[in-house]
C-alpha cells in the first residue's frame, strides 16, 4: 500500500504532498559507514581495503590500501567536508583533501583520476567534488531533486550526522 502511494506520487512529482516540509537529523557512525563502503571495494578491482574514522569539526581520515602497477599502497588521507549544500545556490559537495599520507599529492591525484568514479566526482587538486544532482540522478531518482532544500554535515568523534530539509513546492 505505502509503495503503491509513493510511486503514484512519484508519477505525480509529488502533486499530492505540496506544502510538505520535513525537517530531519540522520546520525550515520562509523560502523554503518565502514560497512557501506565495503561494496566499493567489492566493486573496484583496485581498491583493496577502505576504512573511514569520523573526527570532529567534520574531519574524516580515510585509510586504504590501493593496487597501482601490480603493488599494493597503503594510503592516508586527511578529509574536510564542507558543512552545507544549498541546493538553491548549488548541488556541489565539496570535499577538501587537507593531507595525504603514504603518497605524493601529485601522485595521489593521478591516482584517483585513474579510478572509476561516477561522473557526479571530479577530482582537482586538493578537492574532490561530488555533484549531488548528479549523483542522485544516476541513480534514478531524479525527481527527488526539487525536494532537497539543503543538506548539512556535523562530526563529532565516531559519528556523522546529516540534517536535512524536504520540500514540495
Amino acid at each position: 500500500m505505502w509503495a503503491e502511494l509513493l510511486q503514484r506520487q512519484r508519477a505525480e512529482r509529488f502533486a499530492g504532498l505540496r506544502g510538505a516540509d520535513i525537517r530531519g537529523r540522520l546520525p550515520i557512525g562509523e560502523t554503518v559507514l565502514n560497512a557501506l563502503l565495503q561494496d566499493a571495494v567489492r566493486q573496484n578491482e583496485g581498491l583493496r581495503r577502505l576504512s573511514v574514522t569520523i573526527q570532529e569539526g567534520n574531519i574524516l581520515v580515510v585509510d586504504a590500501t590501493v593496487t597501482v602497477l601490480f603493488f599494493d599502497k597503503n594510503v592516508r588521507l586527511l578529509l574536510r567536508i564542507d558543512p552545507l549544500v544549498d541546493f538553491a545556490v548549488s548541488p556541489l559537495m565539496n570535499v577538501h583533501i587537507l593531507e595525504s599520507q603514504g603518497i605524493p599529492g601529485f601522485v595521489l591525484e593521478f591516482l584517483l583520476n585513474m579510478l572509476p568514479f561516477p561522473e557526479s566526482i571530479t577530482i582537482a587538486p586538493k578537492l574532490i567534488t561530488i555533484n549531488l544532482k548528479t549523483a542522485l540522478t544516476r541513480r534514478k531518482l531524479d525527481e527527488f531533486v526539487p525536494l532537497l532544500k539543503r543538506l548539512a554535515l556535523s562530526t563529532r568523534r565516531g559519528c556523522a550526522a546529516l540534517e536535512f530539509h524536504v520540500g514540495v513546492d
